[in-house]
């Protein structure tokens, strides 16, 4: 049993390379409202640092960056185990995970988050948040530290422009940080937490340098963060040639050298 969980690990992991042609491929999304089913629920809400023991749930926006006196951060929380339930008993490899959120156009925005900063784009990061949250109740007081570890390991980043007219689906693309972070959650709670900040952001210098995102209350639910995750589930074939080669790497002995 303990020699089979560390094979699954090792293939989750893609630590084993299987040929390509005996795998089977899945695509899964998970997005409130939307899928894997219509009951699927995720957690999404902004935290403030000038109003760091109000709780932001309920507002349809995750807003990030910096607002004059002040830093703003979105926490989201996906649940993963539908990747489980699909794989059955079968270990698997996480190809590829990514972030799609909806970014506000000015023609839906209060101000476009850049007004008169001689900045013409906004560098956002997807980190891992080490931490559970309750999206009822988080705050910027309820992280630790507060407002959440921004030196966590980086999982992707996105450059863009905020002032466009038109909301437009923003991608954090996936990266083997963000793969392994999604293997990690399916290890434990099976729950992917992530923080979303800029890291350039100096409260005090009366700049607005921020970025709207559609939340999980967007009334439209494809608008609403949406976690894309690919993996691949090896044939049995795959797996008997590779416990096959296994057993060979272990009843291998080195040839004794002729007597002289």
């Amino acid at each position: 049993m303990k020699f089979l969980k560390t094979i699954r690990t090792l293939v989750a992991t893609g630590c084993l390379v299987l040929a390509p042609c005996l795998a089977h491929a899945i695509d899964i999304s998970f997005q409130e409202g939307v899928s894997p089913t219509a009951g699927y629920t995720t957690g999404a809400v902004t935290v403030r640092s000038n109003v760091p023991a109000t709780n932001q749930n309920g507002s349809p926006q995750i807003i990030v960056g910096e607002n004059s006196s002040h830093e703003l951060r979105g926490i989201l929380e996906f649940d993963l185990s539908e990747i489980e339930t699909q794989a059955g008993a079968n270990p698997f490899i996480i190809d590829s995970v990514s972030l799609w959120m909806v970014a506000l156009g000015t023609n839906n925005m209060q101000n476009t988050g850049l007004p008169n900063t001689g900045i013409d784009s906004i560098d956002l990061r997807v980190l891992l948040l080490n931490e559970d949250f309750d999206e009822s109740t988080a705050t910027w007081n309820s992280l630790t530290p507060d407002g959440g570890d921004t030196t966590a390991t980086e999982l992707s980043a996105l450059t863009f422009d905020p002032s466009t007219m038109s909301d437009t689906l923003r991608t954090f693309g996936t990266t083997a940080a963000f793969e392994s972070a999604a293997v990690n959650a399916l290890s434990n709670d099976n729950f992917l937490r992530l923080l979303l900040f800029r890291p350039d952001d100096k409260p005090g210098n009366a700049q607005q340098v921020f970025a709207r995102f559609f939340s999980d209350e967007q009334a439209n639910t494809s608008f609403r963060p949406e976690l894309r995750v690919s993996f691949t589930i090896p044939e049995p074939s795959t797996l008997l040639l590779l416990g096959s080669g296994l057993a060979g790497l272990f009843f291998f002995r080195r040839p004794k050298k002729a007597a002289r």
